[in-house]
């Protein structure tokens, strides 16, 4: 296309310069008119400026293709990113998850072992309570006690010690 915008200049300057008029070309085929050269002219023109506009605009495309690329490969790697923490939080509570049902097993085991402790526990109590030997025993304990502070009062010398050695 440039090559020939490069001719025709030539062409149009050697009809410049010609002085012939039209009449003597009238019989020679080659005879272009004005008016005829002018419509190519703006045709080339036209054609020319198009062209320059499809360049542009095909270089507009190439840079917006460029950075469509350049935003693909950044959502793509966002993409597999938000995937891998997708699957480390699908593993963060699947062991918490686990976790937790152990946590569960373990208090449920707790729970009940307290309340066999407590069982047994009254079970003892009921158990002293009831029986008139254990009541024997705490009476003897009391005043053996209660004879031992009588003593004591008696017998200050003895800093709290009894006959006995028994303190």
């Amino acid at each position: 296309m440039e090559s020939l915008l490069m001719i025709l200049p030539d062409i149009v300057e050697e009809q410049v310069e010609s002085p012939e008029s039209p009449s003597e070309k009238v019989g020679n085929s080659d005879y272009v008119s004005v008016e005829k050269f002018q419509e190519v002219l703006a045709e080339l023109d036209r054609e020319r400026r198009a062209h320059v506009a499809a360049e542009n605009t095909m270089s507009e495309l190439h840079d917006s293709l460029k950075q469509l690329k350049m935003m693909d490969q950044d959502a793509t790697e966002k993409r597999d990113k938000i995937d891998h923490l997708g699957d480390d939080i699908f593993r963060e509570k699947k062991e918490m998850t686990k976790q937790l049902e152990e946590s569960a097993t373990e208090s449920v085991a707790l729970r009940s072992e307290a309340e066999n402790f407590s069982s047994m526990a009254n079970r003892i109590d009921e158990s002293v309570e009831m029986n008139p030997i254990s009541e024997k025993s705490v009476m003897v304990k009391k005043k053996t006690t209660e004879a031992k502070e009588m003593f004591d009062r008696k017998n200050p010398s003895n800093n709290g010690m009894s006959k006995f050695g028994i303190g």
